[in-house]
């Protein structure tokens, strides 16, 4: 019984993780009124990649940096949904750590801490 319930958990998590969530934010809002450590979804593209860990994304509000504390394969150019805290550092920059990306596909990449 224990294992038929360990396994109706694990197969409810995967179909609930395939649906991407709707977006929180666009990028001209975090720019408009930035905070450190805030989370926020955007759906948009990644449209360069610079290295193994930054990338560059886009909505139709603007860009934004992203970066990853591992390497991704993440599609340029084709629309993802992304999960991130907004990072500024102290020279004014800003750009999002992603935590979770959900691909075009429906996989769900869970960016370790």
């Amino acid at each position: 019984m224990k294992r038929l319930a360990t396994a109706a958990l694990i197969l409810a998590s995967l179909v609930l993780a395939q649906a991407a969530p709707k977006a929180t934010a666009t990028v001209a809002q975090i720019r408009a009124k930035p905070v450190n450590s805030q989370k926020v979804i955007l759906s948009g593209q990644i449209v360069s990649r610079s290295g193994d860990t930054a990338y560059r994304f886009a909505d139709s509000t603007g860009e934004v940096g992203v970066g990853s504390r591992q390497r991704l394969e993440l599609p340029l150019g084709a629309k993802v949904t992304l999960e991130g805290q907004v990072d500024l550092d102290p020279l004014g920059g800003l750009e999002v750590n992603l935590l979770r990306v959900w691909l075009p596909d429906g996989r769900v990449l869970v960016v370790p801490r």
